[in-house]
C-alpha cells in the first residue's frame, strides 16, 4: 500500500475513534435532556455519573467490527459502498456485543435506551463520514477505461455518457474494429 493509502486508512480510524466517542456523549445527552419514545422518562443527569462506563472497550469493539465489515477497503470505499446501509448493519451488530459486554460483565443498571441512541447516531455519522470519503476517493482516483467497439458503438457511448470526469471515469483510448 502507498502512503497515501495508508494515511487515508489511518485518518478513517481517527475520525472513527472521535465519532465514536462524540456520538456516545450525544447519546447520553438525549437520554437525559429529551423524551424519547417508549422510555419511562428522562435519565436522571446524576445517574450518568454512576453508571461504569466501558468506552475503551466499546470503541475497540467498533473498529474491529468496521474492519471485518469491510469498511477499511479503499477500492470498496471507491466503487458501490453502500455507507448507510453497511453502517447501519455493521453497527446493529456492534450494538448486540456491547449490550453483551454490559450483560456478561454483571452490569445490567446501565440504560438499554443509551445503547439505542448511540447506535442510532453512530451509524449516521459513520455512513456520512464514509459517504464523504467515498466521493472524494472515487473523484481523486478515476476508473481508467479502454473503449473497444464499432465506430459507431465508441461515438454512441461517448454521447451516452456526457462529461466522462463526471462519472468518474478516465477514457484512455478507443479501439474500433
Amino acid at each position: 500500500r502507498g502512503l497515501r493509502e495508508q494515511s487515508t486508512i489511518a485518518l478513517l480510524i481517527l475520525c472513527d475513534l472521535l465519532w465514536a466517542v462524540v456520538a456516545y456523549a450525544i447519546a447520553f445527552f438525549l437520554r437525559v435532556y429529551f423524551p424519547l419514545p417508549l422510555t419511562a422518562d428522562f435519565l436522571p443527569p446524576a445517574r450518568v455519573f454512576e453508571l461504569r462506563h466501558m468506552l475503551p472497550a466499546i470503541v475497540l469493539a467498533e473498529l474491529v467490527t468496521l474492519y471485518f465489515f469491510g469498511f477499511y477497503d479503499l477500492r470498496a470505499l471507491r466503487a458501490g459502498f453502500r455507507p448507510m446501509v453497511n453502517s447501519v448493519v455493521a453497527l446493529f451488530v456492534h450494538m448486540l456485543a456491547t449490550t453483551a459486554l454490559y450483560f456478561f460483565s454483571g452490569d445490567v443498571s446501565f440504560p438499554r435506551s443509551v445503547l439505542v441512541v448511540y447506535w442510532l447516531v453512530n451509524a449516521a455519522g459513520v455512513a456520512a463520514i464514509r459517504g464523504w470519503v467515498g466521493r472524494r476517493l472515487a473523484a481523486s482516483s478515476p476508473t481508467r477505461v479502454l473503449l473497444v467497439g464499432t465506430a459507431e458503438e465508441i461515438a454512441q457511448f461517448l454521447e451516452g455518457v456526457g462529461e466522462p470526469r463526471l462519472h468518474h471515469v478516465d477514457i484512455v483510448g478507443a479501439v474500433a474494429v
